[in-house]
């Protein structure tokens, strides 16, 4: 398999993940809103913008030189907040 092969491949699977995981993060986001766990959800929000922002400069040719802080503070953002949601306790309302 070629270099060329490589990248055209790799970027298929971002392709493939991309919304994939957007559907997953946007489906938790809205389970926060609905039962009202406003500081996930912001931070959520959050970490989703990081992920559309560097998505926007992978696809889009933009600031390259930013892109790998940028991807790092996404990855760090969603999965801190993916474990957050994970471990945090949710009572029922009475």
């Amino acid at each position: 398999m070629t270099v060329l092969e490589r990248a055209a491949s790799a970027e298929l699977v971002d392709d493939i993940v991309l919304p994939f995981a957007l559907i997953g993060l946007l489906a938790t986001l809205h389970l926060l809103y609905v039962l009202r766990r406003w500081r996930l959800f912001f931070v959520g929000s959050v970490g989703i913008v990081l992920l559309l922002l560097s998505a926007a400069m992978y696809y889009g040719h933009l600031f390259f030189g930013l892109l790998p802080v940028v991807q790092k503070a996404s990855l760090a953002a969603c999965l801190g907040w993916l474990l957050a949601v994970n471990y945090v306790t949710f009572s029922p309302e009475s």
